[in-house]
């Protein structure tokens, strides 16, 4: 069983329990409930290993660093990141928007025009020079 299968209620009761903050009546209700219900039990061990591993933590001046955030390099990595794929998706988008060259494909000869929007000639007699 995890601690997160207490209730809010259970949790509190919990760790007003392992800090002594329950009244004597309190205390033997919860004491009760715990030699009844051996999942109860667990999850109060489960809680007193947990605090006491943030303790150890504490004392040592690990748990400062780890509550410090990335480091540095990681930032400047990230921001790295960041910047790669806004430049990708700006690429990507304005290959949708840009027009590209027109097509020379048309479903009628009128179509074709030059840069200008002069009609293409569709037909024409050519001469070929050989040498």
């Amino acid at each position: 069983m995890s601690v997160t299968k207490l209730d809010l209620h259970d949790f509190e009761t919990v760790n007003r329990y392992l800090t002594d903050r329950l009244s004597e009546a309190e205390c033997a209700e919860f004491e009760k409930r715990l030699t009844q219900e051996p999942e109860l039990v667990r999850e109060l061990e489960a809680i007193a290993r947990f605090k006491v591993g943030l303790q150890v933590l504490h004392e040592r001046g690990d748990l400062e660093a780890a509550t410090r955030g990335p480091h540095w390099s990681y930032r400047w990595l990230a921001v790295a990141a960041a910047i790669a794929v806004l430049a990708i998706g700006v690429m990507t988008f304005r290959s949708f928007v840009t027009p590209g060259e027109r097509s020379m494909l048309a479903a009628v000869p009128a179509a074709l025009t030059d840069r200008q929007g002069n009609v293409l000639p569709s037909a024409g007699t050519f001469t070929g020079v050989s040498s």
